[in-house]
């Protein structure tokens, strides 16, 4: 697995969601600032990393290996949308090494899934929408942003906004072609899985924080408010304006909270 390994100090440990890959983080380490270590993989399948598309639950042993491998003991765990149902997987099967949780648009119960959810893992139809939604963010994105004056504004702004840190990116067919393969096999997944992710919040015992944006229109309200109220220690953040990309948008949010279970 292919993991940006950077800085000295208390280990942070960064997942992105789905698509995505660990430059998604950027914005975030900036805001950190010194004293820490950040750790920030490309999950399996997907940018640098070698192995195939998996589970949530697998890829929290995979990284939880990974970490073992790295000498890295206790740590600060961040997950973004998908990446933050990783991280409760992970805080399940080693709460002694979690020294607190924040997850940002994360999903949890099957709140979480939309219609458009279970439409992306019905076969053929969601292989080619999941297809025409990659290339949207691979090549209309950046043909809107090179063509500002025929574009409305609130286009232009999307554009500019996601295209600061694409989760695709492809630079050949080949690893765009993986990239989606990989989504697919990882939205079947999701919606075969929810369930055991569902079952497992309850027994959480991590400090966590639960970011969400005001303006998400992929994690309903309703979920988030679910998840908050399943796991025990938690703390539900509303970001005010903020949509889904909260690695993004606000990053700094997601760097204060890291600090505070850092330093405590």
């Amino acid at each position: 697995m292919y993991i940006r390994d950077k800085g000295v100090g208390t280990p942070v440990v960064l997942l992105h969601g789905q698509p995505g890959h660990g430059r998604n983080w950027k914005p975030v380490i900036e805001s950190l600032g010194t004293g820490f270590r950040t750790l920030s993989p490309d999950r399996p399948g997907y940018g640098l990393s070698g192995e195939s598309a998996t589970s949530m639950s697998q890829n929290a042993e995979l990284i939880l290996d990974e970490l073992t491998v790295r000498g890295v003991d206790q740590f600060v765990l961040v997950g973004h949308s998908l990446g933050g149902g990783i991280a409760i997987h992970m805080a399940h099967m080693a709460p002694e090494r979690v020294l607190g949780m924040v997850l940002a648009g994360s999903i949890g119960t099957r709140s979480c899934l939309t219609q458009l959810d279970y439409i992306l893992a019905t076969p053929v139809i969601g292989d080619l929408l999941a297809l025409a939604g990659l290339i949207s963010l691979d090549i209309l994105l950046p043909w809107v942003n090179d063509h500002v004056d025929l574009a409305p504004q609130f286009f232009r702004n999307e554009a500019q906004l996601r295209l600061r840190h694409s989760p695709v990116k492809s630079v050949s067919p080949r690893p765009f072609f993986r990239t989606w393969k990989t989504f697919v096999t990882e939205q079947l997944a999701l919606v075969a899985d929810i369930d055991q992710l569902a079952d497992i919040l309850e027994s959480i015992s991590v400090g966590c924080v639960l970011l969400s944006g005001t303006e998400d229109d992929v994690i309903p309200k309703s979920s988030i408010k679910e998840l908050n109220n399943k796991l025990a220690k938690s703390e539900l953040v509303w970001v005010e304006g903020a949509g889904h990309l909260l690695t993004i948008e606000a990053p700094e949010k997601i760097a204060h909270f890291v600090k505070k279970y850092a330093l405590n």
